[in-house]
């Protein structure tokens, strides 16, 4: 459906249509109303449809809002949805999150690779927790197996001054 056919057939499409229309940024509920052809019992069911989705979206948005996946999720669930911007924004950070990382672990693995005693067991150990590295990372460096399994039983020594 197109604007024209919406418009000049206000009369006979349904509120649910004629909101869908809305949503799908077809038609404005102005336009509508400027045609002359929509009455109020449509218009005050388009206006509670209208009301409904703000109120899902809302819902959405705030489970959406923590994970890249659900801001993706929500931009193509709501392609007309309030929190468009945001959404992007959010994709944006993450983007920058997960490059970030990238360029972090790179700097890690190209140092191990110039000169493998440049860290110590507990850094390394600090670097596999915090997932910055992997083993499969320390292997490729040209850090032996034998050395990486032993990361998980090395002590820190303990200084007690005073």
């Amino acid at each position: 459906m197109d604007k024209k056919y919406i418009l000049d057939h206000v009369v006979e499409l349904s509120a649910q249509q004629l909101f869908d229309a809305i949503d799908l940024t077809i038609v404005t509920l102005e336009e509508l109303i400027k045609s002359d052809n929509l009455d109020a019992t449509k218009r005050k069911a388009i206006t509670a449809l209208q009301k409904a989705r703000a109120v899902e979206d809302d819902k959405e948005w705030d489970n959406a809002q923590y994970t890249e996946q659900g801001c993706l999720d929500y931009l193509l669930n709501y392609p007309s949805g309030k929190h468009i911007e945001n959404a992007q924004q959010q994709l944006e950070y993450f983007k920058r999150q997960r490059t970030q990382k990238n360029e972090e672990r790179n700097q890690i693995i190209d140092k191990l690779r110039t000169n493998p005693n440049s860290f110590t067991p507990s850094m390394l150990r600090t670097h596999l927790d915090d997932n910055k590295i992997t083993k499969n990372d320390l292997l490729n460096a040209g850090i032996p197996i034998e050395i990486i399994n032993r990361l998980d039983n090395t002590i820190t020594p303990e200084l007690k001054l005073g």
